[in-house]
C-alpha cells in the first residue's frame, strides 16, 4: 500500500490467482475499505472478466511479463521489451480513501501479496 495523492491511499497488491483477487476485492468492498464504485472505476490495468460463483465480475489487472523480442517487419530491426514484475502474478492497484490502518481486513488472508509501487508501476503504470 502506498499513499500518494491527497486523501487517498493506493493499495497494490499482485496475487497468482486473478479469482482470489476478486475475492480479496469483494471482501474489501464488503468491509468499506472500497465503495463498490470503486472496483474497477479507481483500479489501473486493463479490463479482466472473472467468473466468480456463477457470476462475472469486471476489474482491471494485468499480468506480469519475461522480457522478449521481436523483429519490427518495416526496419527489420530488433525491438528488445523488457521484463516487468512476475510473469506468474497478476497486478491490481485501486484507490481508496481508507487509510491502510482502518482496514478491518488483512488481504493476504485472500492470497494477496503488498506489492512494491515501482514493481506495481512498471507492469500498471501510474494514475495520471
Amino acid at each position: 500500500m502506498s499513499g500518494t495523492a491527497p486523501g487517498y491511499t493506493d493499495y497494490l497488491f499482485k496475487s497468482p490467482d486473478l479469482a482470489a483477487t476478486v475475492g480479496a476485492l469483494a471482501a474489501l468492498v464488503a468491509a468499506g475499505v472500497l465503495a463498490g464504485e470503486e472496483v474497477p472505476a479507481n483500479m489501473l490495468g486493463d479490463p479482466q472478466q472473472v467468473t466468480v460463483d456463477s457470476g462475472t465480475v469486471t476489474v482491471r489487472a494485468r499480468m506480469g511479463w519475461a522480457a522478449s523480442s521481436s523483429t519490427d517487419p518495416e526496419s527489420g530491426m530488433v525491438v528488445n521489451v523488457p521484463a516487468a514484475g512476475d510473469p506468474t502474478q497478476w497486478y491490481v492497484a485501486v484507490r481508496s480513501y481508507v487509510p491502510p490502518g482502518a482496514a478491518p481486513i488483512d488481504p493476504t488472508a485472500y492470497g494477496l501479496t503488498a506489492c512494491d509501487p515501482a514493481e506495481s508501476a512498471a507492469v500498471l503504470g501510474v494514475w495520471a
